[in-house]
């Protein structure tokens, strides 16, 4: 058969050379063609495959024969169903594939080249060489995995179209034998192919398949890739905000990014495409997260900007615009509901570096300005309602509304619009310290950056944070504290009290509040330690504006005595007592107010307006609560400044109550006042609300001997913090018992708990000082308990009676009850 085949090559070469000489047409439809080729490497066990690529739809037959490892062939095109013109170009394939579907199956090739303008009949061409489909290599890539192999070789071509392989298809599978999936959605035309779709941690394995001129791909593929685990995915940049500035504008950009690892100093790692924009600063808030400041030059190209970050792939948006128009542009006001006093901030672009806002005709006095945010206080003179806010500069105007209750003004919100900085020039708002700086955290240096506190917030963002050494470094009792400068004069001639929202540090010390009008003068009004005490969290104390008066130490030198309540432009905290403390105490607003207390609360009369101590007098007004509970009434002596709490109380209703003045207030003048102290069940929080005072004048000492003994404080907690007996020469946490002797010289104190058990007695001289320290202490005025029993045991829970004898007589001079509540 071989020497058949010879002969029959032989013969078909020689009649290739002869007719050669003798063009004939073109071939038409259904013209047979047959072409010899000869295969190098070719074996006839191999899985064969023969293509027309030029014509796919064509029919192929052949004839396979092999000898001396050389594969031979004869390939026969017939049935055209069109003509084939002198531009067409058959290229005949033959494929194969060794071991196919084994894990080390490999893809061959071969290709003749076919000219079909060339009419001799038949032809031979033998550069037919069995080719191997290069295999790829995986790596490992940055969220990815890339393939590279080498170029398959290129034939030696005999026709106008040149090399035949056009390109590759990329297959994927997670076995080595089955499963490959393409992956690639156009035909790589490279070496190279980067395969971006994997799932982290899995392992894959990549194969290629050739693809031959016109677009062929004939199944034939290379072996395998080696294994590589699909990475997980590499830090990208994921967004920018804003995403947009205007030409000549100043901004901050968040820059995000999925699975990075950011720290510190970015600048030098973040890029915009193009120029115009400058980048002043960028440092990594978080490992996914970068904050930059960037300036846009005023002659940028407006246009769409890119912004990468080293170590990050992908990209984000940035936009540069040409700004329409250089006026303000207001783009929101927080918060948008603000009473006279408090704080707002206009948020925009365009504002330049100064200006003027007004609020309905009324000129504002803002903190903070700059090209996109103004912070200021709502000021004086505006009206209740919709108020619209005005912000002008040279370039234009633009405004937005607000809404004004009308309700209250603040005086301070601690949120930096009512009071500001004290900087150059000095008549701006601030906050100040007075007295010994080294007493107060924080001190006068840093008041201004340090008192507002996140921590001492109730109300919005911040709120005052302070401690003090109530004993001053100079060893006194210290009486100083700080104040603020406020940004605008306050009109509060129409409201009918003040209110502080506060949370005390728990000591035995009081506070007073001042005011200063604008000539100096100052009022002020004092918050008494009961009131004060209550408020272990964050409470309200209110303050009746009939409870000011002039504050000689407040005022300033040259001041008229005078006080405007229609020009307040600053205030104090001061401090007074002698017990020093660790713990800090928070307030956070202060505000003028009408809403909290509603209009005819208070006390409108007192009957009778004199008597001696011991008078029953009949108080009337309205907003005293259904019931006393924890309320009291006072009554402040003008001159000495000591206060009696009226232990008496007949009867209490919320416009009525009846008592007896204390026993022991003294002859002279006095401030009578309501305190009604209620807890909100909602929240827990306690609120105490002190009347406005009226006048009160006590002729004389009580008229007889005996009646109740003032006991205070009551409830008696043995275990609060020290506090010093006047008299004893030593520290006591005591519980001072006052009575009237009347003529009695000796006096027996007794102390009985409700089983009527004995729990301590003391007898004394009237007039004579003990300085003996014991459960029953005596300072030749008064008696005080220190919460232990005869046997030197403390005292338990619950209510203990006094009675004080004369031991003389045996009669009872005074009785009383203590409630112990160690707590």
């Amino acid at each position: 058969m071989f020497k058949k085949l010879v002969k029959s090559i032989s013969i078909g070469v020689i009649m290739s050379f002869v007719v050669a000489a003798l063009p004939l047409p073109a071939f038409a439809a259904g013209t047979p063609h047959t072409s010899w080729g000869l295969v190098s490497g070719g074996q006839t066990t191999d899985n064969w495959t023969l293509y027309v690529v030029a014509r796919p739809g064509e029919t192929v037959t052949g004839t396979i024969s092999e000898s001396t490892g050389n594969y031979y062939y004869q390939a026969q095109v017939g049935n055209l169903t069109t003509a084939w013109n002198d531009s067409d170009d058959s290229l005949v394939f033959v494929s194969r594939e060794t071991n196919p579907g084994a894990n080390n199956h490999a893809g061959h090739y071969a290709v003749m080249n076919e000219d079909l303008s060339v009419t001799t009949n038949p032809q031979q061409y033998n550069d037919c060489t069995v080719r191997q489909i290069p295999t790829p290599t995986a790596a490992q890539g940055s969220g990815n995995v890339s393939l590279s192999w080498t170029a398959a070789a290129t034939d030696t071509s005999e026709t106008p179209q040149g090399n035949n392989i056009a390109g590759y298809n990329v297959y994927r599978s997670t076995s080595q034998s089955s499963g490959f999936t393409q992956i690639n959605s156009s035909t790589v035309t490279g070496t190279n192919y980067t395969d971006s779709s994997g799932t982290a941690g899995t392992t894959y394995y990549y194969t290629i398949e050739p693809v031959f001129r016109g677009g062929v791909a004939l199944g034939v593929f290379s072996a395998n890739s080696n294994g590589v685990e699909f990475p997980a995915p590499g830090p990208s940049v994921t967004g920018i905000t804003p995403n947009n500035a205007d030409q000549g504008q100043t901004l901050d950009v968040t820059i995000s990014g999925a699975n990075t690892s950011w720290s510190g100093d970015m600048s030098s790692n973040v890029h915009f495409s193009g120029s115009g924009i400058t980048i002043n600063s960028a440092s990594a808030t978080s490992a996914t997260q970068i904050a930059a400041n960037i300036s846009i030059a005023s002659d940028a190209a407006a246009t769409a900007r890119d912004v990468t970050v080293d170590g990050a792939s992908g990209s984000a948006t940035f936009t540069v615009n040409t700004p329409s128009s250089t006026a303000p542009s207001i783009s929101g006001v927080s918060i948008a509901t603000a009473e006279v006093g408090q704080t707002i901030v206009v948020s925009g672009s365009n504002f330049g570096t100064s200006g003027e806002i007004w609020f309905g005709g009324v000129l504002g006095t803002p903190i903070i300005w700059s090209a996109s945010s103004i912070t200021v206080a709502v000021p004086s003179g505006v009206t209740a309602g919709t108020v619209e806010v005005s912000v002008e500069n040279t370039e234009g105007t633009d405004t937005a509304n607000i809404t004004v209750p009308g309700e209250k003004v603040y005086l301070d919100d601690f949120e930096g619009g009512a009071v500001g900085s004290f900087t150059a020039p000095a008549t701006l708002s601030g906050y100040y310290v007075f007295e010994d700086v080294e007493d107060i955290t924080p001190n006068d240096a840093d008041i201004n950056s340090d008192l507002r506190q996140a921590e001492a917030a109730y109300d919005s963002a911040t709120g005052a944070k302070v401690r003090y050494s109530y004993v001053g470094t100079d060893g006194s009792s210290w009486g100083g504290g700080w104040g603020a400068k406020l940004a605008n004069t306050l009109d509060l001639s129409s409201v009918d009290d003040i209110s502080l929202f506060m949370k005390w540090d728990g000591t035995a010390n009081q506070v007073k509040l001042s005011l200063k009008d604008s000539d100096g003068t100052a009022y002020a009004a004092s918050i008494s330690n009961t009131i004060l005490a209550a408020l272990d969290v964050y409470g309200e104390v209110t303050i009746n504006k009939s409870s000011f008066a002039l504050d000689a130490d407040g005022s300033d030198s040259g001041h008229d005595g005078a006080f405007s309540w229609s020009e307040i432009v600053g205030y104090n905290l001061v401090y007074n007592g002698n017990e020093e403390t660790t713990e800090y105490h928070y307030l956070d607003t202060v505000t003028a107010n009408l809403a909290q207390v509603p209009t005819g609360e208070g006390i409108y009369s007192i009957d009778p307006a004199s008597g001696p101590a011991g008078t029953k007098v009949t108080i009337t007004g309205n907003g005293f609560g259904d019931t006393q509970g924890q309320s009291m009434l006072v009554f402040d002596n003008t001159v000495t400044g000591v206060s009696y709490q009226a232990s008496q109380i007949l009867s209490w209703s919320n416009t009525r109550i009846e008592a007896i003045v204390p026993r022991l207030a003294a002859t002279g003048d006095y401030k009578v006042k309501v305190i009604k102290i209620t807890i909100i069940q909602e929240s827990g929080m306690t609120r105490a609300w002190q009347s406005n005072e009226v006048n009160f004048k006590v002729t004389a000492s009580a008229a007889n001997e005996g009646g109740l003994a003032t006991i205070y404080p009551n409830p008696f907690n043995p275990l609060a913090e020290t506090t010093v007996v006047t008299g004893t020469g030593a520290d006591a946490n005591r519980d001072t018992i006052a009575f009237n002797a009347g003529s009695a010289t000796r006096i027996g104190i007794y102390i009985y708990d409700m089983t009527a058990r004995l729990v301590q007695r003391r007898t004394v001289t009237m007039g004579t000082p003990d300085t003996e320290i014991n459960a029953l202490g005596w300072d030749g005025v008064q008696a005080s308990w220190n919460g232990y029993d005869l046997h030197n045991n403390l005292a338990g829970d619950g209510v203990y009676l006094i009675r004080i004898v004369d031991e003389n007589s045996k009669r009872i001079l005074a009785k009383g009850k203590i409630l112990v509540i160690k707590k």
